[in-house]
């Protein structure tokens, strides 16, 4: 609630004029001015209209409470109008009223015992008119009853508390959201002993086990599991699997991955395959095959393929599909961090070969990543393969387009020109006899470089190591 000379009450009946008005830019502007009002008041001008910066005009007189239960009763007043706006807006606008309440809410509870226990009353009220999300309301009251029992009634918080357990989960679809679909830390405010990985799979088992045993249909959470991006979703996939021994549920699971989308979540499939792969190698190709047909989005595929077991036979079959199929460059981007797995080194080199032919600049760039871990350049002593090193050091990306090479924004693991540069370094102390061919390649680049200055720390440093390598480069 910002300072001015408007009485609150004032403020909320301006408010109340306009959010009614036919402009949805200013109904979004009220919202945002509605719960602005649920804030922590300011009794004092900001630093901008202090006396110095007014000139001769005086300072303005700021509205002041008599007393907090001024203040108090505003509260109680914004949020009774909330409830009412409630009966008149549309459901999208009513989700913005509902997410204000929440918003509010812990601040609210703490006040006084009368404005905690109104926010309570409210909250049953709508849980019990299908007005709010179950959990996403239980995550608000788990936050109240951690982290502000201290600061509540006891009386009231024991009502929350009493509230909490109304909101624990019952139907399975509300289990998949909360074991599934939570992170650590908000599974661990339900239960101190989800600190614990293991009693996690345990739950998540458990909710596996009701699929298997057809007490629950996989049928009825397949939009959770394929578009919703649930935290376990992997976990789940894999604890699946493990207990569908025969893989009974394999066809079922294919179908639901069966559409024309781009969003689609693979972790589920991923982490189902995952154990497929370990089991029965062959199968997994199979399968591998069979996706192959179904994704118009070979993103989505590689993906697959990352996250569920990358080895040799599945280094082979993206390399394959590179070479046989028309791509965008997009699909490798689930390489960009780089290649890592248990892969022996020529099908390794073979498929950054495929990659950088096929995308010469975005594969140059997984590729280089790719080669700085695989070889662990930055400690290891072990040498690095020749021909395709010095192919790849010597793509025009490294040296050509620094606008790909340093990007605004660059993330800081994608950080390709200190990969590039620090894997030329150690190429060049393996084989010093190429230094005049790398001094050749750096002194043109350095003539016809439109951005050299986006270039020249990491070309220093190429430089130094050259001179240092064979100090006669600098005379020639």
């Amino acid at each position: 609630m910002g300072w001015t000379e408007v009485e609150p009450i004032e403020r909320l009946e301006y408010i109340k004029n306009l959010i009614i008005s036919e402009s949805y830019k200013v109904d979004v502007f009220m919202y945002s001015a509605l719960q602005s009002c649920l804030t922590t008041p300011e009794f004092y001008p900001p630093r901008m209209v202090f006396e110095e910066s007014l000139g001769s005009k005086p300072l303005p007189s700021g509205w002041n409470p008599k007393n907090w239960g001024e203040i108090f009763s505003f509260y109680e007043t914004v949020w009774s109008y909330l409830i009412e706006l409630l009966d008149k807006l549309s459901d999208s606008d009513k989700k913005d009223i509902i997410e204000i309440m929440l918003s509010a809410s812990r601040f609210l509870v703490v006040l006084n015992k009368e404005i905690g226990e109104m926010v309570l009353e409210t909250f049953k009220l709508l849980i019990s008119e299908n007005m709010i999300d179950k959990l996403s309301l239980l995550k608000k009251v788990l936050n109240i009853i951690i982290y502000d029992s201290k600061r509540v009634d006891e009386q009231i918080m024991e009502k929350w508390k009493t509230f909490q357990l109304e909101l624990m989960p019952t139907e399975y679809r509300e289990k998949i959201k909360i074991y599934v679909g939570w992170d650590d830390l908000e599974l661990s405010k339900i239960d101190e002993s989800l600190k614990n990985e293991d009693n996690i799979e345990t739950k998540i088992k458990e909710l596996a086990l009701d699929i298997i045993e057809e007490r629950e249909d996989l049928e009825s959470i397949k939009d959770l599991i394929r578009d919703n991006g649930l935290y376990r979703s992997c976990t789940f996939g894999k604890v699946l699997a493990e207990i569908d021994e025969e893989f009974l549920l394999l066809d079922k699971i294919i179908q639901f991955y069966s559409i024309d989308s781009q969003e689609i979540d693979i972790r589920f499939i991923s982490g189902y395959l995952y154990i497929i792969s370990i089991r029965d190698q062959s199968k997994f190709l199979e399968i591998l095959s069979q996706l192959d047909g179904i994704f118009n989005n070979k993103k989505l595929l590689f993906e697959t393929i990352h996250r569920s077991s990358i080895n040799d036979a599945s280094v082979q079959f993206l390399s394959r599909i590179i070479q046989e199929e028309d791509l965008d460059s997009k699909s490798i981007s689930t390489f960009n961090r780089g290649l890592r797995g248990n892969i022996s080194e020529n099908i390794f080199i073979e498929f950054l070969e495929s990659i950088i032919e096929k995308f010469p600049k975005n594969g140059s760039l997984v590729a280089i990543n790719s080669i700085f871990f695989y070889y662990d350049v930055y400690k290891s002593e072990k040498s690095l393969p020749l021909d395709f090193s010095k192919k790849l050091i010597f793509m025009p990306i490294f040296w050509e387009y620094p606008e790909l090479l340093y990007p605004r924004e660059q993330p800081l693991l994608h950080n390709y020109n200190s990969y590039w540069k620090l894997t030329l370094i150690k190429l060049l102390n393996d084989n010093p006899d190429l230094a005049s061919e790398v001094m050749e390649k750096l002194v043109l680049t350095i003539q016809n470089s439109e951005e050299i200055f986006k270039q020249k720390d990491d070309l220093e440093v190429i430089f130094d190591n050259l001179i240092e390598l064979n100090p006669d480069l600098i005379w020639e």
